[in-house]
Protein backbone atom coordinates (compact mmCIF):
# COMPACT_ATOMS: atom_id res chain seq x y z
CA UNK A 1 0.00 0.00 0.00
CA UNK A 2 1.19 3.40 -1.19
CA UNK A 3 0.94 6.06 1.46
CA UNK A 4 0.20 9.87 0.25
CA UNK A 5 2.16 12.83 1.77
CA UNK A 6 -0.36 15.58 2.51
CA UNK A 7 0.58 19.06 2.98
CA UNK A 8 -1.69 21.14 5.33
CA UNK A 9 -1.91 23.71 7.91
CA UNK A 10 -1.93 22.99 11.74
CA UNK A 11 -5.35 22.36 12.97
CA UNK A 12 -5.39 22.93 16.59
CA UNK A 13 -2.53 23.76 19.67
CA UNK A 14 -1.81 20.00 19.91
CA UNK A 15 -0.65 19.50 16.59
CA UNK A 16 1.83 22.64 17.50
CA UNK A 17 3.35 20.62 20.38
CA UNK A 18 3.55 18.11 18.56
CA UNK A 19 5.36 19.90 16.00
CA UNK A 20 7.80 20.95 18.58
CA UNK A 21 8.30 17.73 19.78
CA UNK A 22 9.50 16.64 16.90
CA UNK A 23 11.99 19.57 16.15
CA UNK A 24 13.92 18.77 19.72
CA UNK A 25 13.52 15.37 18.91
CA UNK A 26 16.95 15.66 16.71
CA UNK A 27 18.24 18.68 18.79
CA UNK A 28 21.36 18.74 20.36
CA UNK A 29 21.20 19.22 23.61
CA UNK A 30 24.87 19.54 24.06
CA UNK A 31 25.37 22.36 21.97
CA UNK A 32 21.99 24.41 22.03
CA UNK A 33 19.73 23.48 25.23
CA UNK A 34 16.11 23.62 24.19
CA UNK A 35 13.44 24.25 26.19
CA UNK A 36 9.93 22.72 25.67
CA UNK A 37 7.87 25.65 27.11
CA UNK A 38 9.83 28.33 25.81
CA UNK A 39 9.59 26.53 22.55
CA UNK A 40 6.16 26.36 22.27
CA UNK A 41 5.09 29.68 23.60
CA UNK A 42 7.47 31.30 21.19
CA UNK A 43 5.76 29.02 18.18
CA UNK A 44 2.18 30.36 19.30
CA UNK A 45 3.61 34.07 19.56
CA UNK A 46 5.12 33.33 15.71
CA UNK A 47 1.57 31.76 14.36
CA UNK A 48 -0.64 34.09 15.99
CA UNK A 49 1.81 37.24 13.79
CA UNK A 50 1.00 35.00 10.93
CA UNK A 51 3.99 33.32 10.29
CA UNK A 52 4.12 30.59 7.38
CA UNK A 53 3.26 27.13 9.05
CA UNK A 54 2.35 24.08 6.96
CA UNK A 55 3.03 20.12 8.33
CA UNK A 56 3.15 17.14 5.86
CA UNK A 57 1.00 14.72 7.34
CA UNK A 58 0.93 10.83 6.44
CA UNK A 59 -1.01 8.35 7.40
CA UNK A 60 -2.58 10.50 10.12
CA UNK A 61 0.37 11.51 11.67
CA UNK A 62 2.67 14.77 11.19
CA UNK A 63 6.03 13.89 10.32
CA UNK A 64 7.74 17.02 8.87
CA UNK A 65 6.81 20.70 9.60
CA UNK A 66 7.95 24.14 8.50
CA UNK A 67 7.54 27.52 9.68
CA UNK A 68 8.92 30.88 7.98
CA UNK A 69 8.17 34.88 8.96
CA UNK A 70 8.18 37.55 6.72
CA UNK A 71 11.23 39.87 8.39
CA UNK A 72 13.24 42.43 6.84
CA UNK A 73 16.71 42.33 7.11
CA UNK A 74 18.55 45.55 8.22
CA UNK A 75 20.84 45.97 4.67
CA UNK A 76 18.27 44.98 3.01
CA UNK A 77 15.18 47.28 0.73
CA UNK A 78 12.49 44.49 0.49
CA UNK A 79 10.44 42.19 2.79
CA UNK A 80 11.54 38.31 3.00
CA UNK A 81 10.76 34.99 3.51
CA UNK A 82 12.86 33.17 6.41
CA UNK A 83 12.67 29.99 7.82
CA UNK A 84 12.21 29.80 11.18
CA UNK A 85 12.35 26.08 11.87
CA UNK A 86 11.86 22.83 9.74
CA UNK A 87 11.02 19.67 11.64
CA UNK A 88 11.46 15.63 10.04
CA UNK A 89 11.10 12.32 11.17
CA UNK A 90 11.13 11.31 7.21
CA UNK A 91 14.27 9.28 6.37
CA UNK A 92 16.35 9.08 2.80
CA UNK A 93 14.53 10.11 0.16
CA UNK A 94 10.81 10.61 2.25
CA UNK A 95 13.01 12.84 3.97
CA UNK A 96 14.59 15.00 1.10
CA UNK A 97 10.98 14.76 -0.43
CA UNK A 98 9.56 16.72 2.71
CA UNK A 99 11.77 19.48 1.97
CA UNK A 100 11.64 20.15 -1.27
CA UNK A 101 7.37 20.01 -0.88
CA UNK A 102 7.34 22.01 2.32
CA UNK A 103 9.54 24.63 0.40
CA UNK A 104 7.39 24.36 -2.68
CA UNK A 105 4.69 25.47 -0.14
CA UNK A 106 6.55 28.46 1.04
CA UNK A 107 7.48 29.59 -2.62
CA UNK A 108 3.68 29.58 -3.23
CA UNK A 109 2.95 31.46 -0.38
CA UNK A 110 5.79 34.05 -0.62
CA UNK A 111 4.46 34.96 -4.49
CA UNK A 112 0.93 34.88 -3.28
CA UNK A 113 2.41 37.53 -0.39
CA UNK A 114 4.10 39.45 -3.10
CA UNK A 115 7.70 38.70 -0.84
CA UNK A 116 10.73 38.63 -3.61
CA UNK A 117 12.93 36.15 -1.48
CA UNK A 118 13.35 33.48 0.45
CA UNK A 119 16.11 32.26 2.86
CA UNK A 120 16.21 29.01 4.37
CA UNK A 121 18.62 27.96 7.25
CA UNK A 122 19.76 24.18 7.63
CA UNK A 123 21.44 22.91 11.01
CA UNK A 124 25.03 24.83 11.27
CA UNK A 125 26.38 21.67 13.23
CA UNK A 126 25.45 19.46 9.34
CA UNK A 127 28.60 19.78 7.80
CA UNK A 128 27.97 18.29 4.88
CA UNK A 129 24.64 20.64 4.72
CA UNK A 130 22.64 17.65 3.26
CA UNK A 131 19.45 20.51 3.92
CA UNK A 132 20.76 22.72 1.83
CA UNK A 133 22.03 20.65 -0.82
CA UNK A 134 18.27 19.23 -1.38
CA UNK A 135 17.15 23.02 -1.66
CA UNK A 136 20.22 23.61 -4.12
CA UNK A 137 19.38 20.70 -6.24
CA UNK A 138 16.16 22.37 -6.68
CA UNK A 139 17.16 25.65 -7.77
CA UNK A 140 18.10 27.10 -5.06
CA UNK A 141 21.67 28.96 -4.29
CA UNK A 142 23.37 27.90 -1.59
CA UNK A 143 26.02 29.29 0.84
CA UNK A 144 27.16 26.87 3.41
CA UNK A 145 24.16 25.78 5.52
CA UNK A 146 21.78 28.70 4.14
CA UNK A 147 19.88 28.35 1.08
CA UNK A 148 18.02 31.32 -0.76
CA UNK A 149 15.51 31.96 -3.39
CA UNK A 150 14.45 34.43 -5.90
CA UNK A 151 10.75 33.92 -6.53
CA UNK A 152 9.93 37.62 -7.27
CA UNK A 153 11.70 40.26 -9.14
CA UNK A 154 12.30 42.72 -7.28
CA UNK A 155 10.42 45.99 -7.22
CA UNK A 156 12.09 49.17 -7.45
Amino acid sequence: MRTIMEVRKLQCIDEMEICVDLYIKYNDESFIPASRKRSVERFIELVKSGAFLRVIEEDGKIMAWILAARSKFEHVDQMVFQQLYFGSDFKGLKAAKAVKILHEALIEEAVRLNVPRVFSMGNPLDEKNVFTRILEKSGWDRRGFVASKLVLKPRR
